[in-house]
């Protein structure tokens, strides 16, 4: 335990109140590949690929001369320094080249011409021109970071600036900043910078600082203690983050002065933090960049200094050759000739930790492992002792696992772990909460995959700190982008990251470059189903839509086959040209929507014939596209019930499109036309039925005729037009309605009664009753008199009803005396009984009511 402790602050240095250190990754393979003081080395962040291209500007005259270095080619290396891809430059003379955030390359040449590539090499899109006419050529590139992705800024060689925020936009359009405000032939430094979400161009000459947008151009004022006003000719900026503001840095060699600071909320202010300070150095550096928040590192041929934000401290490093600096979130990259380093600040928990006589939780758990490891238990004891009286045992073991994240070395990552179990083993007396746990295993598991990434084979090498701003789900990208899909995939199930994010993106990917194989579609669909059938949830629609793009529609029909969802299933069939196998499976997921969208997208897509056709032999399309025309499209309707010889459905359809009309001339009309589809359908009920209603219909105008057109009887029932003609004395007009539409002598009978009843003329009843004896009987003509409220006449009529019936058409009128003798008479006991009820406080009736009843019980 103490080797593992001296092993990891042996290359700590100090820098004022804080401390750093610098270890390495890899020695490069790259070392006799390429030489990197003439060469343009552009690393990509994240522990990406690096490009190098030869630099014209640092060829010697010799070089040029002879012209056997040249620019058609730019080299891809791994970070371990192993090429990997070469890509065919043919733009001219490069101005620049940078990384996307999706790692792919960009290229600018001179003329503006702007090329990207993917980490194998390919050009990914057409070149595009960036430069306006008119501003010559471009002589620096830089590429950079904002809200809107990844963006470019040019300096061309009429001194004026173009850029745009995103490089990834389908047509990228480039705004010219403002020129600087002073004719000047060359700057010092420029660099491109977001603030307050606008893109501007911080620009040095002459000793002055500006600022330019596109539409003004206005100086910056740096507040210093500079005896003479500096010329800055080196200016870098921190990486922006959540937690700290970025920061900017400016160096004067002049002088040998060092300004640091906060660039604040108004771009013309930068005058927060200042710290001022005398490097010693009258060169200005070849490169300068922040090391996160809390100092810049600046190199020079043969060295490397670090200056601490605040105060006068350094710490300097010794260099051998060029190298490159790539600033990280948490440190700063470092490329040699022959090695890959990364220089970083020490975490504060990890100084806690490892730092001799700390009294940090942490540091006093470590160093009791280390007690116990060597035996020493009762020292061990103590030390546990101290932590849980102050308690804290979960801040040791919290401080413990932080510390194993931020370090590189497994050994030293193990026993920090080591530390941190031990005190959730043995200090148990305290609760430890689901979430530490949670935190101590999620960690083990990602210093795994971290430390399995770092090797040769792999080739990313990131940090706790760098994965953790990246996200789990960019890590699969990347490792996808690399075509390294097995790893992939067990890191995404190791790790549990959501299917849509890790393993299906993994298998779909997989797929997608399964789909470029020259094999037969049958084997290649063989091939994904196999790893896709274990994979429950996952889009086969995707994939398919990926082998219709590629030209492979037969290969895309198979995948859909698997395809669950009926809603991503089913457009692509339709594209694809397979109409009935997209129309049979909308019918089977059973959505009446869905059926309904492939129904209007294949009558859109289809001739009349062809999808009436495709629809015939299946019931549930056809049946909801009847009953849609039903609702919508009635014509439609008709015309398909005619060329399918429904004739008795489209005489029906006229049968109920006379509902819609008032005028009784166009009912008529609509069914003739009726009449004329039952007859060529054969169908009996419906003719007649048809033909019934337009007889009535010529003679209810034949009545408004005769009766000078004053009244309304076209669209009346027969019954209610009989009611008519007896009302305005038409025998005749009735007697012939009875007679042609079949009218029962009970209906005949009831519905004149009912007439004359409502009309009062009781004569007329009086008479039809006295013609010949009813065939509906003289109960009718007691109700009907009742109902009009005439009890009189309905008495009249009681006493024609036969006897046996008589009884209850007097207890209808309420005579209740007439209706007990009547029942008396029949021995009706029952009757009598209802009567007795219906007596009240008539005691008279009651008495003899109750009398008859004894009387027939007697005889009973």
């Amino acid at each position: 335990m103490s080797g593992v402790q001296s092993r990891v602050t042996e290359n700590w240095h100090q820098l004022g109140n804080l401390y750093l250190r610098k270890f390495d990754f890899y020695e490069m393979a790259w070392m006799d590949m390429f030489d990197m003081d003439k060469s343009m080395v552009v690393p990509a962040p994240f522990g990406g690929y690096i490009a190098v291209v030869v630099d014209p500007n640092r060829l010697s005259e010799s070089d040029r001369e002879l012209g056997t270095v040249t620019q058609d080619k730019i080299h891809l290396y791994r970070p371990t320094g192993t090429p990997t891809a070469l890509v065919k430059w043919d733009g001219g003379t490069v101005a620049g080249m940078g990384w996307t955030q999706n790692e792919e390359l960009m290229v600018v040449s001179e003329t503006g011409m702007m090329k990207k590539f993917d980490l194998f090499g390919r050009s990914k899109i057409q070149p595009q021109n960036i430069l306006p006419q008119g501003q010559g050529r471009i002589q620096e590139v830089q590429f950079f970071q904002n809200r809107y992705g990844t963006g470019v800024a040019c300096l061309t060689t009429t001194i004026l600036f173009c850029y745009c925020t995103n490089i990834n936009e389908p047509r990228m359009k480039s705004a010219s900043l403002a020129a600087l405000p002073e004719t000047t032939r060359r700057l010092d430094c420029w660099l491109p910078v977001e603030i307050l979400d606008t893109v501007a161009i911080l620009a040095s000459f002459n000793g002055r600082l500006y600022s330019l947008t596109v539409d003004t151009s206005e100086e910056i004022i740096v507040k210093t203690s500079c005896p003479n006003e500096p010329r800055w000719e080196r200016m870098a900026l921190s990486i922006k983050t959540e937690s700290t503001s970025q920061k900017l840095a400016l160096f004067n060699s002049q002088q040998g002065w060092l300004w640091m600071g906060d660039i604040s909320a108004p771009h013309r202010q930068v005058d927060l933090e200042v710290s001022l300070s005398k490097t010693k150095r009258d060169s200005p550096p070849s490169q300068i960049c922040w090391l996160a928040a809390d100092a810049v590192a600046m190199s020079w041929e043969h060295t490397l200094l670090v200056h601490s934000r605040r105060g006068e401290d350094w710490v300097k490093y010794t260099l051998y050759g060029a190298v490159v600096l790539l600033p990280e979130v948490d440190g700063i990259r470092i490329l040699h000739p022959d090695r890959h380093e990364f220089l970083q600040r020490v975490s504060t928990v990890s100084v806690q930790v490892f730092q001799t006589g700390s009294i940090a939780p942490g540091g006093i758990l470590n160093d009791a492992l280390k007690l116990y490891s060597e035996k020493e238990g009762h020292k061990a004891d103590e030390y546990i002792r101290l932590i849980k009286e102050k308690s804290e045992t979960e801040d040791a073991i919290k401080q413990c696992i932080s510390a194993g994240t931020l370090e590189i070395d497994p050994e030293v990552q193990k026993s920090l772990f080591l530390s941190a179990a031990f005190g959730k083993s043995f200090l148990g007396g305290e609760t430890i909460s689901d979430d530490l746990i949670k935190q101590f295993m999620s960690s083990c598991k990602q210093l795994r995959v971290l430390n399995n990434l770092k090797t040769a084979e792999v080739s990313l090498p990131l940090t706790y700190v760098q994965l953790n701003t990246l996200g789990l789900p960019e890590l699969i990208l990347r490792l996808i982008r690399r075509k390294m899909f097995f790893l992939a995939h067990h890191i995404a199930s190791y790790l549990e990251i959501p299917a849509g994010l890790g393993t299906h993106q993994v298998l779909l990917e997989w797929a997608s470059l399964k789909l470029q194989q020259q094999e037969p579609d049958e084997v290649i669909a063989q091939q994904i189903l196999s790893k896709f059938r274990d994979t429950p949830g996952i889009s086969y629609s995707y994939i398919a839509e990926k082998a219709r793009s590629v030209g492979r529609p037969d290969l895309a029909t198979l995948l859909l086959e698997e395809e669950a969802s009926a809603s991503e299933q089913i457009p692509l069939l339709l594209d694809m040209g397979r109409d009935e196998i997209g129309l049979d499976k909308a019918i089977s997921s059973g959505d009446p929507d869905l059926v309904y969208s492939v129904i209007f997208r294949l009558q859109k897509k289809m001739t009349r014939g062809d999808f009436l056709l495709a629809i015939r032999n299946r019931p549930v399309a056809r049946n909801l596209y009847l009953d849609f025309c039903k609702k919508q499209e009635r014509t439609t309707l008709y015309n398909l019930f005619q060329q399918d010889d429904m004739f008795l459905e489209s005489g029906m359809m006229r049968v109920e499109e006379t509902l819609d009309h008032e005028i009784q001339e166009e009912r008529k009309k609509l069914l003739v036309k009726a009449r004329s589809d039952f007859q060529s359908g054969g169908c009996a009920l419906s003719i007649s039925l048809s033909e019934d209603y337009i007889r009535l219909y010529e003679k209810q105008r034949e009545l408004e005729e005769s009766l000078g057109n004053r009244f309304n009887m076209t669209g009346l029932s027969v019954t209610d037009t009989l009611e008519k003609c007896f009302i305005h004395h038409r025998a005749k007009e009735a007697e012939y309605i009875r007679k042609e539409f079949r009218i029962s002598d009970n209906q005949f009978y009831w519905t004149k009664i009912k007439t004359l009843a409502a009309l009062h003329d009781w004569a007329e009843l009086d008479k039809l009753a006295r013609s010949k004896k009813p065939v509906i009987g003289y109960e009718p003509f007691v109700e009907v008199c009742l109902k009009n409220g005439s009890l009189g006449e309905a008495m009249k009529y009681c006493q024609k009803i036969p006897l046996d019936s008589r009884a209850h058409a007097y207890i209808k009128c309420g005579a209740y005396r007439e209706a007990a003798d009547v029942a008396f008479q029949c021995k009706e006991i029952g009757i009598l009984e209802t009567i007795l009820q219906k007596c009240g406080n008539d005691r008279a009736l009651t008495e003899i009511v109750r009398q008859q009843c004894e009387a027939l019980a007697q005889k009973v």
